[in-house]
């Protein structure tokens, strides 16, 4: 996982989401990033499995010229 943010703050702010931060998610299979969507779905069900409001699918993003294993809609994991 990685976990995007500006610095010097390390999050991001919206007054409809609050403060945020942006993470992706893949396994890498022969040093090349892989399988996004297993991925994807493996770490919502880690999150809801812990207890944290998990929306998969949350909202769609065009990724139309992506090479990687992705339908394009991102997930939210509210932690508190």
């Amino acid at each position: 996982m990685r976990v995007y943010a500006p610095y010097p703050e390390d999050y991001f702010y919206d007054v409809h989401l609050g403060y945020f931060v942006i993470g992706t998610v893949h396994y890498d299979y022969d040093g090349k990033a892989c399988c996004e969507e297993w991925t994807e779905h493996s770490l919502c069900e880690h999150a809801r499995d812990k207890g944290y409001t998990v929306y998969e699918d949350y909202c769609y993003i065009s990724t139309e010229d992506s090479p990687y294993d992705s339908n394009g809609y991102v997930s939210y994991v509210l932690v508190p």
